[in-house]
């Protein structure tokens, strides 16, 4: 089944599924809550997913989709795979120590193979079959990748990557294809059951969610909080959840959906920004991402929020990661920031706008986004989820945010008309960003 072309399945398969769920029956729902790692001084979360009998530790990541560890003997490297390249040792990857072992459960998968284009890396491998373990939900047969060759830079923790997106961005290849440039990893993707999906086959309603906590600010490595599948997060919340649904991406271009505009992020449309008294009123469009921590945003909203500081934030074109504002580690950052989504103001603990890196520079969370091909993407990080319980419905096609009750001012001006919850909640409830932000520029090419 996976020759099949994902265009043509994904949204059949995806209705008729649901179809056939009965969130009703609670008898019948399994579900499973994770505690989270949280590292490189906050900015990378990684939880444990078993696969057969070895366990790793994984980033979740709402930005993409295919679930992958790293194999015996991966190779890591400077330089385009798929070009020209230069192998470097495993330690100038970052990555964890743990690797797959094929086990006697294991089947191969030949007629097909991982290839991802992320943008800042790349990640290369072949394709199999073993059981997932995800808490106590236990998938028996799950298609995974097994990478060979990365040039990703990691956290010193993570193994691998457990997808959370919407299945229209795996990336896995028939092996009569050979991809040669970043263009061929982005075409010609297959289309498959991806763990999510296959957690809902064993009985878990379609959603996930977050409750990020916070760490000492030069604390490396602590408690992260959670990630929960078909269940909320053991944390204090408000009742109250906004519901905003999920959006087709309109800077995405069709020719990367094959033609068809179609959802493809855990888009919303960010209403209005305000911080210091100041309100930014020209709304957009954002993707809610796990897989980074910035609030990447307009260029000239980065601008005002990031000249609140005190002293201001410095502006660097050729940050770690793109343009930044580096700030001083004990500089005053703007107060009464907040997010305007779904005709709530969300407010942004002031704490949230500050991280440092590994050499102990210190930078803003707030920053602008990188036009490629004349395409903006802009994105609400770990540091925007760690304000609120965040849950990703992909069975109704919407997110909903409440607050966290340790918080009591997270939300302001509260609606006045109650929230309606999709019958499947009603019954319980920095790479990455990049990379697609470079995906979505070469698509436009196509």
């Amino acid at each position: 089944m996976h020759t099949i072309q994902k265009s043509f399945l994904s949204t059949i398969f995806l209705v008729t599924f649901v179809a056939h769920l009965n969130p009703a029956d609670a008898s019948s729902n399994i579900s499973a809550v994770l505690p989270l790692t949280a590292t490189a001084y906050g900015t990378t979360l990684t939880t444990v997913i078993k696969i057969g009998n070895q366990s790793f530790n994984l980033l979740p990541d709402t930005g993409s989709a295919d679930l992958w560890v790293l194999q015996p003997d991966w190779e890591c490297y400077r330089g385009h795979h798929t070009g020209s390249s230069v192998l470097v040792p495993q330690g100038n990857c970052d990555y964890g120590n743990g690797t797959y072992t094929k086990t006697s459960t294991f089947t191969p998968h030949e007629d097909a193979w991982l290839g991802i284009h992320y943008g800042a890396g790349d990640v290369f491998g072949t394709l199999g079959f073993d059981s997932v373990q995800v808490g106590d939900i236990v998938i028996p047969r799950q298609e995974f990748g097994m990478a060979n060759a990365t040039n990703g830079p990691a956290d010193k923790y993570s193994e691998g990557i457990m997808g959370l997106g919407h299945q229209v961005l795996s990336m896995t290849h028939a092996s009569n294809y050979s991809a040669t440039s970043a263009l061929g990893l982005l075409s010609n993707t297959l289309w498959y059951e991806t763990s999510l999906w296959s957690m809902v086959k064993q009985g878990m309603e379609p959603y996930f969610a977050f409750a990020l906590d916070r760490m000492p600010f030069d604390q490396e490595i602590g408690h992260g909080g959670y990630v929960s599948f078909g269940t909320l997060p053991p944390v204090a919340h408000s009742p109250d959840f906004v519901s905003i649904p999920v959006e087709i991406t309109k800077t995405i271009p069709a020719s990367f959906t094959n033609g068809t505009k179609k959802i493809t992020e855990w888009t919303l449309t960010v209403q209005s920004v305000t911080w210091n008294g100041t309100t930014y009123s020209q709304s957009y469009q954002a993707v809610v991402d796990s897989g980074n921590f910035y609030f990447i945003v307009p260029s000239d909203l980065a601008k005002g929020i990031n000249s609140a500081f005190s002293p201001p934030a410095i502006y660097e074109p050729d940050g770690p990661l793109g343009p930044l504002y580096s700030v001083q580690c004990n500089a005053t950052p703007p107060t009464d920031v907040g997010f305007q989504l779904g005709g709530r103001m969300l407010s942004i603990d002031s704490s949230d706008l500050i991280y440092r890196d590994w050499s102990g520079k210190c930078y803003s969370t707030v920053a602008p986004t990188v036009p490629l091909a004349g395409i903006e993407l802009f994105f609400l990080g770990d540091y925007f989820l760690r304000n609120v319980v965040a849950v990703f419905d992909f069975g109704s096609d919407e997110m909903r945010f409440a607050a966290r009750i340790n918080d009591s001012s997270t939300f302001r001006a509260q609606p006045t008309s109650p929230l309606v919850a999709s019958a499947a909640f009603a019954s319980r409830a920095d790479w990455l960003t990049f990379g697609l932000m470079c995906m979505v520029g070469i698509a436009a090419l196509i």
